[in-house]
């Protein structure tokens, strides 16, 4: 079932929300926040994505505003994954998306579903930015295939800690309900 935030995504194409790493529930010191922006990329009946150019204009003006490190998460993937099946179906103006990152050094994160793959990208900007892909909860897909092929990696997630100043990721899978950390 939808949560809230889904519900607004939805609708709003994205959000934004502050996450303090070493304290959630203070939102008074942005020292040590991060500012998490959700965008909905997904088409209508479509397996490929695209921001629309509203949600374009609004990433801008909220990175503009607000110089806090920002994570921002969206389900096509921005970048090639080098398996020619699945970057068919990437976000379609991503060229738009990286040219608004670039502009803002404090986008240091960026995070996508839709490929079935734990990758770690480097992003096409001037600053240090990194794009992760994640695994998928369900069937993966085979890292580099041409053609559409599963891979026999267990599903997985991928574990985010935001600390005052950088990251970390894990991907843990889970097979058999044994728990293994990559």
């Amino acid at each position: 079932m939808p949560c809230a935030a889904d519900a607004r995504l939805a609708s709003q194409h994205k959000i934004r929300l502050q996450f303090h790493p070493e304290n959630p529930k203070n939102t008074e010191n942005p020292t040590h926040a991060w500012q998490l922006l959700l965008l909905n990329s997904a088409l209508p009946a479509r397996a490929d994505g695209a921001l629309s150019k509203q949600t374009l204009a609004w990433l801008d003006e909220t990175l503009a505003q607000d110089s806090t490190p920002a994570c921002i998460a969206l389900h096509h993937h921005p970048l090639p994954v080098r398996s020619a099946w699945i970057d068919a179906h990437r976000l379609k103006n991503a060229d738009d998306f990286w040219q608004i990152i670039r502009h803002h050094t404090h986008a240091r994160l960026v995070l996508c579903g839709h490929v079935h793959q734990a990758q770690t990208l480097i992003a096409p900007s001037t600053h240090a930015c990194t794009l992760l892909t994640c695994p998928a909860a369900s069937r993966q897909f085979l890292p580099k295939a041409h053609d559409f092929a599963l891979d026999t990696a267990p599903i997985g997630l991928r574990i985010i800690r935001l600390t005052a100043r950088d990251f970390t990721s894990e991907i843990w899978r889970v097979a058999d309900g044994v728990i293994s950390v990559e």
